[in-house]
């Protein structure tokens, strides 16, 4: 199997985000944005607390560093990057997988994407909202506060409101 995380660092070049993501690298913090969800990037320690893992990275497989302490189930819903190029429906059905896991499973759930920058934020966003009942914008703002390195793509951030708007 091609091991992703090995390729991405050495050759962050090759992707659209670059040199950028080279500073966050294999030392990426996870992120606590509620006390249901983190979030991070393929790189970031999972949490003890979570109990699920929802890879959103379309080039990523599933996490293969998982030990016996860690009782997760692992979950997929593959977004391109950039958002340009990803349907609605995509998009929904990850905000949305993220939302039964919390709602309906009450889950903890580790959110990643390659770097917890852009797809991991727009979804973690985009279902914050619905559970708070508020904007994407005002969570994403919220998620910078706790996350500098965010960078998500507008067309996301775009779809994540119309789904809130449409879901509410």
């Amino acid at each position: 199997m091609f091991d992703w995380r090995k390729h991405l660092l050495e050759h962050p070049d090759q992707y659209a985000w670059g040199k950028m993501w080279k500073q966050v690298d294999s030392n990426d913090e996870t992120t606590k944005v509620d006390y249901y969800v983190y979030l991070g990037s393929c790189y970031s320690k999972i949490p003890t607390e979570s109990n699920a893992i929802l890879n959103v990275a379309l080039e990523l497989d599933n996490r293969t560093d998982i030990n016996e302490y860690h009782r997760v189930s692992q979950h997929k819903v593959g977004l391109p990057d950039p958002g340009c190029n990803c349907s609605i429906g995509l998009f929904q059905q990850a905000v949305m997988e993220l939302y039964s896991l919390i709602v309906d499973c009450e889950s903890t759930v580790f959110v990643h994407c390659v770097s917890g920058m852009n797809r991991s934020v727009s979804v973690v966003a985009t279902c914050c909202a619905l559970l708070n009942n508020t904007k994407v914008i005002d969570e994403v703002k919220k998620i910078a506060k706790l996350r500098p390195q965010i960078w998500p793509d507008a067309c996301y951030i775009i779809m994540g409101q119309n789904i809130n708007l449409e879901l509410r």
